[in-house]
């Protein structure tokens, strides 16, 4: 997650739940707030300043305040959850070499190079499982690289992983 993105959802979620607490807690005070400085719509009466002065305007308030609470605790859920699997996938490279071991077999190597963001190729005539991942950086991107030889069971016998950085 970019530094913009991260500046744009926080001020979404602060201004959602603002508002949703303002509506929540203190719909009296929006009222009033709203009829004192919303009389006029433009040049000619508000055709709604009779509607805000009822009950059901305040219902309204409360309806908007439990909306926008939603919205921000579902936007910051999102945001939470995109966050946490991109440093678990950024991690996961770190330790592939625990994941992948002598002995596991090679779909399920294969498998756990995907879950982690690799991109892979299989050469059944050298026995190899090759691995290959770029983390996108600005200007430097990070590489990883993971290459698994395989016995004659078709079982991981050897794990090689290399990382290096790619320049402009």
């Amino acid at each position: 997650m970019t530094y913009s993105q991260l500046v744009l959802i926080s001020v979404f979620c602060l201004f959602t739940f603002g508002l949703s607490l303002i509506s929540l807690v203190w719909p009296e005070k929006m009222q009033q707030y709203a009829l004192k400085h919303c009389t006029k719509y433009f040049f000619w009466p508000n055709p709604f300043l009779g509607w805000m002065k009822t009950r059901s305007y305040l219902i309204y308030l409360r309806v908007v305040g439990a909306v926008f609470l939603a919205a921000g605790l579902f936007v910051l859920l999102v945001a939470l959850t995109s966050w946490w699997g991109n440093i678990h996938q950024r991690n996961c490279e770190k330790h592939i070499k625990e994941e992948i071991h002598p002995g596991v077999p090679a779909e399920i190597a294969e498998a756990d190079l995907k879950k982690c963001g690799f991109k892979t190729t299989m050469d059944p005539a050298k026995e190899t499982l090759y691995g290959d991942k770029v983390i996108e950086g600005s200007p430097v991107s990070e590489r990883t690289q993971v290459l698994i030889n395989l016995d004659s069971e078709n079982r991981v016998a050897t794990v090689r992983v290399t990382t290096g950085l790619i320049g402009p």
